[in-house]
């Protein structure tokens, strides 16, 4: 795995604890927030509060959802990353947002929150490219908007995985558990 989880993971355990109950703390505060997120997706695309309600809902009663924020893996904050990316770039898809560098900023930022907790968030990126590359033909600066991509979508993930790696390959300073 990418060293973002295992970070996590101790920085809980160095403020809180060597526990096991600890370890779950980030799964779980993931999972909670997760529905939030969920909930502001589902109304940001369709507009409608009982369906965002439903949306939300249905996924806090799943139970791979309640399964997995309960234990310690890093799935729970990938997913939160991922939901946030989306969340992010879909007032800008949907022509809510005129600000386009805040928009991929926010979302190639918690892409690469996402890929730095797990290799398997990276298919989320071409879902992301698809929609941005539909609506790269009604862009007027087309230049501009090539240069956000690369800079918010390629190098800023790209960053967040490297300074991640290096602080795990104990090249940064680390926390120390006693």
């Amino acid at each position: 795995h990418p060293p973002l989880g295992k970070l996590v993971i101790a920085a809980f355990i160095y403020v809180l604890g060597d526990s096991s109950g600890v370890w779950r703390l980030a799964s779980f505060f993931c999972g909670l927030i997760l529905i939030c997120v969920i909930y502001a997706l589902a109304r940001a695309l369709t507009g409608s509060f009982r369906l965002a309600l439903v949306t939300a809902f249905l996924f806090a009663i799943d139970g791979m959802n309640l399964t997995q924020s309960r234990i310690a893996m890093f799935n729970k904050p990938m997913a939160l990353a991922m939901f946030l990316s989306l969340l992010a770039i879909t007032p800008y898809l949907m022509g809510q947002d005129p600000k386009r560098s805040r928009s991929f900023f926010a979302s190639g930022f918690f892409l690469g929150m996402a890929v730095s907790f797990k290799w398997v968030a990276a298919p989320i990126a071409p879902l992301i490219f698809v929609f941005l590359g539909l609506r790269f033909f009604r862009e007027k600066e087309k230049l501009r908007f090539l240069v956000d991509f690369i800079a918010f979508f390629v190098l800023l993930p790209l960053l967040l995985l490297i300074i991640f790696s290096l602080k795990n390959a104990g090249l940064t300073p680390s926390l120390t558990i006693s």
